[in-house]
């Protein structure tokens, strides 16, 4: 971590919560507890995620010593195609302000809100090589997912808690939306949405370890558009991807970690090892080289 923001003014045990931008509500949990050798975790929410649920997901990643940025985009990141670049570029620019620049994150994403984030910082990182960022790993919870409207409606309504009326008129301005402004007028969101699910089934780093949690009774992302991620990404092999999955048969979006605690703990920490593995073989194979020439 840069000076900016060092630990060292808190004392042994103080946890804070720094804001890192009021705008896009980008938060950065921080304390001396953490290692500094373990990979950063930037925690992205499900849409309308509840402070109560975020809170546990944060601490399931602070409490393994791990730093955590974390940030709970609103709906026209999701599906505007110019606010999600401008968070993907804010989040980006904090991270390489914020940390150092041999920092290594790993992304852990909620439902479509999740990987939609993801998808909009690899393509800021495409076009803007500046703002590059190294990601070791990717935790998939309840995504990657299709954008069928009728299901981020249906996220909608269950997260906000919207009544009859109100569900009633998003969906005629989602279909107003979806079918005619944007094909006639933005084209650029119809195509960033066909290339979201590519991206998605394409490991856009080399040896990244990946690790879908996912549900057979998930109400909002199916099972087999996961499966089919997961199954793409495995089949790049020239970039060395390491997959892992985990698929639950009793619990519904994004409720892995409420309803098999335990379970969901020693996964996450069995990918971290994962990493940790691959970065070791990574340096003696880097090693090996160095010592040929």
């Amino acid at each position: 971590m840069k000076s900016g923001l060092s630990s060292g003014e808190l004392n042994q045990g103080d946890i804070q919560d720094v804001a890192l931008s009021a705008k896009e509500r980008i938060y950065f949990r921080r304390s001396k507890t953490v290692d500094p050798s373990k990979p950063i975790v930037v925690l992205v929410g499900f849409l309308g995620c509840p402070s109560r649920v975020l809170r546990k997901f944060i601490e399931l990643y602070h409490g393994q010593g791990h730093d955590v940025v974390y940030l709970v985009p609103t709906a026209t990141a999701l599906f505007h195609y110019r606010r999600g670049t401008q968070v993907a570029e804010t989040l980006l620019g904090i991270l390489k302000q914020v940390f150092d620049k041999d920092s290594s994150f790993v992304m852990a994403l909620y439902s479509n809100n999740g990987s939609m984030v993801y998808y909009n910082m690899l393509r800021v990182m495409e076009k803007r090589p500046q703002l590059k960022i190294s990601i070791s790993g990717v935790i998939f919870d309840g995504s990657p997912g299709k954008l069928v409207p009728s299901r981020a409606i249906a996220a909608m309504r269950i997260s906000m808690g919207l009544n009859f009326l109100t569900t009633m008129i998003i969906r005629v301005v989602f279909f107003l939306w979806m079918s005619v402004i944007c094909p006639l007028f933005l084209p650029s969101e119809v195509k960033a949405r066909n290339e979201y699910w590519e991206a998605m089934s394409t490991p856009a780093f080399h040896n990244t370890v990946f690790l879908y949690l996912y549900t057979t009774r998930d109400s909002l992302v199916d099972a087999v558009w996961v499966q089919e991620a997961l199954e793409k990404v495995s089949s790049h092999r020239d970039r060395s991807p390491i997959v892992m999955s985990k698929r639950f048969e009793d619990s519904n979006h994004c409720s892995l970690l409420r309803d098999h605690p335990e379970e969901y703990k020693q996964l996450v920490l069995s990918f971290f090892a994962a990493i940790a593995e691959t970065k070791t073989k990574t340096k003696i194979s880097q090693a090996i080289l160095q010592s040929k020439f």
